[in-house]
């Protein structure tokens, strides 16, 4: 029986194009997390962007006690996820679209996108108008 490390590696090893293939077929942004989670060159060999997904309900966020991190439930998966974000007290969620998080930075007035799944930050242009 091989090891858990050999079989991860052999996981790994999977072509990016076989990997990209095959997450086609996922159905929910739990899945498509999880598939990305498997290990660094199958996050690598899928894209950013999620919109070959069909509609997914909105994101159920709830802060834990830790300043900077937040949990992140699905609809379809009571689990949750657990995500380090530099959300704190002062960052108010304001909604979401498509995925991505619209936040309040109540300290500097600003405003900014973000998504959970990737923890990718985009800042708003300072003229964008502020709640």
């Amino acid at each position: 029986m091989a090891s858990a490390i050999t079989r991860s590696a052999m996981w790994a090893g999977l072509s990016a194009h076989l990997v990209h293939v095959t997450s086609k077929f996922l159905r929910s942004a739990a899945d498509y997390l999880r598939f990305r989670a498997v290990c660094r060159s199958w996050r690598s060999a899928l894209p950013l962007s999620r919109c070959h997904l069909p509609p997914q309900l909105p994101i159920l966020l709830v802060l834990s006690a830790f300043e900077d991190w937040i949990t992140f439930r699905l609809a379809a998966d009571s689990a949750g996820h657990c995500c380090r974000t530099g959300i704190s007290a002062c960052i108010s969620c304001l909604g979401s679209s498509t995925g991505w998080l619209i936040l309040f930075h109540e300290d500097s007035k600003e405003v900014s996108l973000f998504n959970p799944y990737t923890a990718e930050a985009i800042p708003l242009p300072q003229s964008y108008p502020s709640p």
